[in-house]
């Protein structure tokens, strides 16, 4: 089964992923079951956050900014790992799609890591279940 990518705003930021997975932009009907979703757009985010945690329950979630990321992780409900930005998100979702475990840049948030709590760019592994070692 071909794996999928939802993306919520511009699908362009998931163009070198394409060959690997189906990229469907939401809202579609075929949007649910992605196992990873791109926020690239705030205009819609409560409601996209909603659809995240009724129609993609297993996905990772990257944003493209990381003001974004408290307000998803709130409303998905989501373990802290699956909820994260990053400036490079074909490179996210390649790892996330491949299981590669690669270190890569990426904002997540911190409940007492090396010190530190609240959201924080950080060098991490990145699989299938998102962020699994800061």
């Amino acid at each position: 089964m071909r794996r999928k990518i939802t993306v919520v705003g511009d699908p362009a930021v998931v163009a070198p992923s394409r060959e690997y997975a189906q990229v469907v932009r939401w809202p579609s009907p075929d949007a649910g079951g992605a196992d990873v979703v791109v926020v690239t757009d705030a205009a819609r985010l409560t409601e996209a956050a909603r659809f995240i945690a009724r129609r993609t329950p297993a996905a990772v979630v990257v944003a493209t900014d990381a003001d974004w990321c408290a307000q998803l992780l709130e409303q998905t409900c989501f373990p802290r790992g699956r909820v994260l930005a990053a400036g490079d998100v074909a490179a996210v979702v390649d790892a996330v799609l491949g299981e590669s475990g690669a270190v890569l840049d990426v904002t997540v948030r911190h409940d007492g890591e090396h010190g530190t709590t609240g959201f924080h760019r950080v060098r991490a592994r990145v699989g299938a279940g998102g962020v699994f070692a800061v």
